[in-house]
């Protein structure tokens, strides 16, 4: 028999998952491993094991069959004492918690249409140090050399999109692509 009880240890194991209407359903089994010193006429340490099932609910309003649920199982407050010279007792109240996935199929891409990059663009630098004349406006530089005013914008480090002068001197990036 047990005369002295060393050390407990007690872990919770998922064995299935079970979705029903607005619970999951949650079974495993509560590992026990307990290490103890025997009785005089015995002598030295021992150990055994022991795998307890449980079955708990975890209410969860407006699950469906359909989704994909992921519980974890922590155990608490664990109290152990000997119940008689054969006997350990053990108390342990399991923590089940529950993530629940729904997988959605969404198309991304609606829509493509392959454009003919012209020429002039294809040929262009990757990058382009213009000089604003007179009549230029930054929607006016974009449009010609094919980029985003937000990219002119950022690239310059331009504070006021509307206060552009002539002789300035701006970088332009070259789109890698064409927007149909």
């Amino acid at each position: 028999g047990a005369a002295y009880i060393r050390h407990v240890n007690v872990k919770p194991i998922v064995t299935e998952t079970k979705i029903v209407e607005d619970k999951i359903i949650v079974e495993g089994v509560i590992s026990c491993c307990a290490i103890y010193t025997a009785a005089a006429e015995e002598g030295g340490l021992l150990s055994f094991q022991e795998e307890v099932p449980f079955k708990s609910a975890i209410d969860m309003p407006g699950v469906k069959i359909d989704m994909i649920p992921y519980v974890f199982a922590g155990i608490q407050n664990v109290t152990y004492e000997k119940a008689s010279q054969r006997e350990i007792e053990i108390k342990a109240n399991i923590e089940c918690c529950a993530k629940i996935y729904k997988k959605y199929v969404m198309d991304i891409v609606s829509n493509i249409e392959e454009v003919e990059i012209p020429d002039e663009v294809k040929d262009m630098p990757s990058l382009i140090i213009y000089i604003v004349q007179p009549s230029d406006t930054l929607w006016k530089i974009a449009k010609k050399y094919y980029t985003a005013i937000e990219d002119i914008i950022s690239l310059n480090d331009i504070e006021d999109a509307d206060n552009i002068t002539p002789g300035m001197k701006l970088l332009i990036p070259k789109k890698n692509f064409m927007r149909g």
